[in-house]
């Protein structure tokens, strides 16, 4: 498994233009709680899931533009690959974030890292 460490990860978003400490981070409509319902609700269990008992967690980074799109989702981890393409195509059906800004209010693109459990 091709496991990205924290301080890979945290480097991955310095060189971003983002990730500044006074800057607001990108958010998912209605929030973190919101975007869980979003994941739950367009989880695709198949019937050869199903039947081979697939289970997993599966961790997908993308990035969020400075318009709000979600870009560039890529799967981090996770063996499974009925769930890995389950889990990049949810990701990338997510709907517009409202974007990180920046103190001065500006708009710059960010990162994210979803985890998303089939069990």
């Amino acid at each position: 498994a091709d496991e990205v460490s924290e301080g890979e990860r945290e480097r991955k978003m310095a060189d971003d233009e983002a990730a500044s400490k006074d800057e607001k981070p990108a958010r998912f409509p209605g929030g973190d709680l919101e975007m869980y319902k979003f994941i739950e609700k367009n989880k695709q269990r198949t019937d050869e899931m199903l039947a081979q008992d697939i289970r997993g967690a599966i961790v997908v980074s993308f990035q969020i533009s400075k318009e709000g799109k979600v870009e560039k989702a890529k799967i981090e981890s996770g063996e499974e690959e009925l769930l890995r393409a389950d889990a990049l195509r949810i990701v990338q059906a997510m709907p517009k974030w409202e974007p990180a800004k920046r103190a001065n209010g500006n708009a710059v693109k960010s990162a994210r890292v979803v985890v998303i459990k089939y069990d």
